[in-house]
């Protein structure tokens, strides 16, 4: 571990700092209000709906699947 440290020393001993140098971390602004259209968001709500769909038929068909091994064994 003191290797570790005198590495640490043999390479910045000599060198310079920077007095005003920070960590500042960058945020996004969170409050922008996106206005759209009613035909986007209708194609979007359309789409979710196909997802959900698909998702409970994903759903329908590993139930069904855990019922066969279960029955199985």
């Amino acid at each position: 571990m003191s290797n570790l440290y005198d590495d640490f020393e043999k390479r910045h001993v000599g060198s310079w700092f920077a007095a005003g140098w920070v960590d500042v971390e960058v945020k996004k602004p969170f409050n922008q209000v996106f206005r759209k259209d009613l035909t986007t968001l209708q194609t979007e709500l359309e789409e979710i709906q196909e997802h959900i769909e698909a998702v409970s038929q994903k759903q329908l068909r590993l139930a069904n699947l855990a019922n066969l091994y279960n029955v199985s064994e």
